[in-house]
């Protein structure tokens, strides 16, 4: 969920001091809400916008498969891990049509490379 290009859903408290105009300041309420049935061995991930501007979810979709090698249970660490390591490889990439590179062409705004942000990453495995 974005406001535009640069700015994507963010809950946040500013300070009364601040000048709140100049923030993104959003309410939970203002969140998406989906529900999904899960099943045991279900692997979910919450992650930042910093993952998912520099990879696009088909090498998330790899980087996971390649992960799942084994027994899923112990593989979570090794997941997320993988994800961030390839997000700040992709950031790192000065020729690279990321997610976010390709979405600012869209925009008539053409440019090559990841996106410097930070990159979080949190991955389960419903037991």
């Amino acid at each position: 969920m974005r406001h535009n290009i640069m700015s994507p859903m963010a809950l946040s408290c500013i300070p009364d001091d601040w000048d709140a105009v100049r923030f993104v300041n959003d309410a939970p309420t203002d969140a998406e809400f989906q529900q999904f049935g899960l099943q045991s061995g279900d692997v979910v991930i919450v992650a930042s916008d910093g993952l998912f501007d520099n990879l696009y979810e088909e090498d998330i979709s790899r980087i996971l498969q390649r992960c799942l090698r084994g027994s899923v249970r112990e593989k979570a660490d090794l997941m997320a891990a993988e994800l961030v390591r390839s997000a700040v490889q992709a950031m790192k990439s000065k020729d690279y049509l990321s997610p976010y590179a390709e979405r600012l062409s869209e925009d008539g705004h053409f440019c090559l490379g990841g996106k410097p942000d930070d990159i979080s990453v949190c991955v389960a495995v419903v037991d």
